[in-house]
């Protein structure tokens, strides 16, 4: 869930904030702050939401802003809610969106003042991110985007603009991006199992494979598992998604796995783990095929990415 906060300095502005987190009410979480917070939050918010003139909102902004790759979103609404404009993060940080999403809840114009988006030609900073790809030179971002604006054609391909590599390219190219990693966790347990427990097992495992925290997208079990408080708590302990699977999705899942009739005996299926994180991922490879410990099993599964490049409708 997003993490969001706004600041209102006046008693209208204070309603505005009301109308904002009425709005968007199990889809994200909306903090009222104050401008000694900004400093603390910079880097733990996903956005920040001014209810005030636009130029309280720069002052109080200024002296954190960093780099367009890493600073949050950070948009300005009048205290009439008549006018929503994003002021920083446009494109990476998920600002330009934001900003549609309360113009369309609150019924007020969302005013974009991004070329790229005024012009209806593609910001490859925010197509970047939305494909989940890494970008290792930010200068390129403008250089692709002042072709784009000149309606000269970009390539994304090797040996062109544009070019997608986990390894740094031998060719020039304006701008270089590279996937980033996405795994699946896949974990069995006893009934009963606690969550330190789980917890140690996953955060031992991850260091072993070199894996951060943030590259985990999702953890998988068996549907037996849905009321085990241990795997759900550890789920919302990392802001990650845990999908159960029944017996019979499992036994369909291909591949050779370690099977085990004692398991099998209980749940249904022979292996829990490996086939719950493959059947998540689908494409992809094991990074660890399956680790035992203490009546706990884990499985990690390398997702692989599908980039789609172009419009969608065409």
């Amino acid at each position: 869930m997003k993490n969001y906060a706004a600041l209102a300095f006046t008693d209208n502005a204070k309603k505005i904030y009301e109308k904002i987190s009425k709005s968007f009410d199990g889809e994200a979480s909306i903090s009222l702050i104050t401008v000694n917070d900004i400093g603390a939050l910079w880097d733990k918010t996903d956005a920040f939401i001014f209810i005030c003139a636009s130029g309280i909102a720069v002052r109080h902004i200024a002296p954190f802003i960093k780099d367009k790759l890493t600073d949050p979103a950070v948009l300005v609404m009048d205290e009439l809610g008549m006018n929503v404009i994003p002021l920083l993060s446009g494109h990476v940080g998920g600002a330009n969106e934001l900003a549609g999403r309360i113009a369309d809840k609150l019924s007020c114009n969302a005013v974009i003042t991004t070329a790229t988006d005024i012009n209806g030609t593609l910001a490859i900073d925010e197509w970047a991110v939305n494909n989940n790809l890494k970008i290792n030179n930010k200068s390129g971002i403008k250089k692709v985007a002042m072709k784009l604006l000149n309606g000269e054609d970009v390539d994304i391909a090797a040996n062109s603009s544009v070019i997608i590599s986990n390894q740094k390219p031998d060719e020039e190219c304006d701008l270089w991006l590279s996937p980033k990693r996405q795994f699946v966790v896949g974990m069995g347990c006893k009934k009963g199992t606690s969550f330190e427990k789980l917890k140690d097992i996953l955060e031992e495992t991850l260091r072993e494979l070199g894996i951060e925290n943030s590259e985990v997208k999702a953890l998988a079990s068996i549907d037996l598992k849905m009321e085990e408080d241990g795997l759900l708590e550890l789920s919302n302990d990392m802001d990650i998604p845990i999908y159960f699977y029944s017996a019979d999705e499992l036994k369909n899942v291909p591949g050779d796995f370690d099977e085990s009739s004692f398991v099998e005996s209980i749940t249904g299926v022979s292996d829990v783990s490996a086939r719950a994180a493959k059947c998540c991922g689908r494409v992809g490879n094991f990074a660890l095929k399956k680790k035992k410990h203490d009546g706990m099993t884990i499985s990690v599964f390398e997702k692989y990415q599908v980039i789609r490049i172009g419009n969608e409708e065409n």
